[in-house]
């Protein structure tokens, strides 16, 4: 839910920065202009000056203060549509980043999950299934044809090809 909202605000400030960018061609000083570069402004750069509020009481001074002090800049004298810019881009320079960090989660879960959880410990010549977590130093476990590698070892006995990418040795 969360994400269709975030798509939501992505598309409709997309939207009012395509209105404003046509305005400033057409009627840069036009009252509309202005109002529609003032609401762009507000809306795409609200959580950036609420940050910078919070993070200046406890006297830090990062990213946020600095859009902040530049969009403050430019309304003064008179520049509506690079305030507008100025958020807008901050706004969807981080909606990319929280999408980029998601999608690199999302992989990194998958890779995990190719992980297997269990291994074929050899005990007298017979196989027990056990638990990765309870493989100990020098247990011997066996691998079959097509499975993959649940602990870093050495190979005793045996050839095949390995698939390495889960190896962490």
């Amino acid at each position: 839910m969360i994400f269709f909202k975030n798509n939501y605000k992505i598309i409709s400030l997309t939207f009012l920065f395509i209105i404003s960018i046509i305005l400033n061609i057409k009627a840069p000083l036009n009252y509309l202009t202005i109002i529609i570069m003032i609401v762009l402004t507000v809306l795409s750069g609200y959580n950036i000056f609420k940050n910078a509020l919070i993070d200046l009481r406890y006297l830090i001074i990062n990213i946020n203060l600095l859009v902040t002090i530049a969009v403050i800049g430019a309304l003064i004298i008179g520049e509506f549509f690079e305030g507008a810019a100025v958020t807008y881009l901050f706004y969807l320079g981080n909606y990319l980043e929280i999408i980029s960090l998601n999608k690199t989660k999302k992989e990194l879960k998958k890779l995990i999950d190719l992980k297997p959880l269990t291994a074929r410990l050899l005990i007298n010549n017979e196989e027990i299934i056990k638990d990765i977590k309870e493989i100990k130093l020098n247990d011997l476990i066996r691998i079959k044809p097509g499975e993959k590698v649940p602990v870093d070892g050495n190979i005793i006995k045996g050839y095949g090809i390995l698939d390495e990418q889960m190896l962490t040795g």
